[in-house]
């Protein structure tokens, strides 16, 4: 099941105190938008998920939450290091990183 995100790029005031980055970091589980686009295995010593930037038949992709990242360990792959929701959200849907923020903002406001 496919989330469509639309590419919404105007701009963002931010939140008391917080960064928007931060804000977005804190608010978007990755665990939860990764289960959006792709199969998640929750095992009882890690979370893995079939990486969304290959074709990837078992899981490589370890799910971090308690640093709320991922890193895929297919060396050719984008996500070959620890990376977050805003540049999934990027590199997912085509988009620079400030236009994944800006989406994002948007999403949780």
């Amino acid at each position: 099941r496919e989330q469509v995100i639309p590419p919404t790029v105007s701009g963002i005031t931010p939140l008391s105190g917080k960064s928007i980055i931060d804000h977005i970091k804190q608010s978007i589980d990755i665990c939860e938008w990764l289960e959006q686009i792709t199969q998640v295995v929750y095992q009882s010593s890690q979370i893995m998920a079939r990486c969304p930037f290959h074709d990837d038949r078992n899981p490589s992709m370890q799910i971090l939450p308690f640093e709320n990242c991922a890193y895929c360990y297919n060396p050719q792959c984008r996500a070959h290091h620890k990376c977050d929701v805003i540049n999934m959200t990027a590199w997912r849907w085509g988009m620079s990183n400030q236009q994944a923020i800006q989406v994002l903002a948007r999403e949780i406001s």
